[in-house]
């Protein structure tokens, strides 16, 4: 038991944990920032609740923005491709001594660059518009909330549940919505790459190219975690320390 401040009573009184829980609980600010201990159904509830702010409608500028990504995303791709099958024709024009035909894929090279230059800086802006987007709509979400009745008095006397409100309004929605913008395109078009690229390894070179590339992603992935671990660890403390030396002083 801790004495802690409740502003709806009116001053202070012994007061559990559980009883701190359940009002950060009605708060349903938990429900933008996250918590501890969730449930499946509540986490996937979070989640929709994510989705439906960043995306109210079919008509919103972050569906428009994710399109115009998607499809960038898309003409990137296929550009990347082409461009891999240029060398083969330079060859071919070298051994048949056709300037012509030289000078017509040199100039299809350097239209297919250039493409693909645009793709990547139009991908940048939108993925920086669309990661303003949401970060607008989350934090404007999250202010109503916690300015709504006494949440603020009751989340900044709960730390056990939720610390550093603040720090989370501010850094968490910032890289929450900037990593998303930039791993959406992945997470869309990502699944239909390595299908497709599997697909031609395996007519190239038969089941032994798949299963050297696949061996050697999951012999990538295992070191990834090894050596992220710790430092994944590190910078978590590091953020929960400043918060709560912003939160001191």
């Amino acid at each position: 038991m801790e004495t802690k401040y409740n502003s709806w009573r009116g001053g202070y009184r012994q007061m559990s944990d559980e009883e701190n829980t359940q009002i950060v609980k009605k708060s349903r600010l938990t429900c933008c920032c996250g918590g501890k201990n969730k449930s499946m159904k509540e986490t996937f509830w979070y989640y929709w609740i994510l989705f439906r702010t960043m995306y109210p409608s079919f008509l919103s500028n972050s569906f428009g923005y994710t399109l115009i990504l998607i499809v960038t995303a898309v003409a990137k791709q296929v550009n990347i491709y082409n461009i891999g099958l240029v060398p083969s024709t330079f060859y071919l024009s070298l051994l048949d001594n056709s300037r012509e035909e030289f000078k017509n894929i040199l100039w299809e090279m350097c239209i297919l660059v250039i493409t693909v230059s645009l793709c990547v800086t139009t991908e940048s802006l939108i993925q920086d518009l669309l990661a303003l987007t949401w970060r607008f709509r989350l934090t404007n979400k999250i202010q109503l909330k916690y300015f709504q009745a006494n949440n603020i008095q009751n989340i900044l006397h709960n730390r056990k549940v939720l610390d550093n409100p603040d720090q989370r309004i501010t850094q968490d929605i910032y890289r929450l919505t900037k990593q998303m913008a930039e791993i959406l395109v992945n997470i869309i078009l990502k699944p239909f790459i390595i299908i497709y690229y599997t697909y031609q390894v395996w007519i190239s070179v038969g089941w032994l190219g798949v299963v050297s590339v696949y061996s050697l992603f999951i012999l990538s992935v295992f070191i990834n975690k090894l050596l992220l671990n710790p430092v994944v660890n590190k910078v978590i403390r590091r953020e929960q320390w400043e918060g709560d030396f912003r939160f001191v002083f």
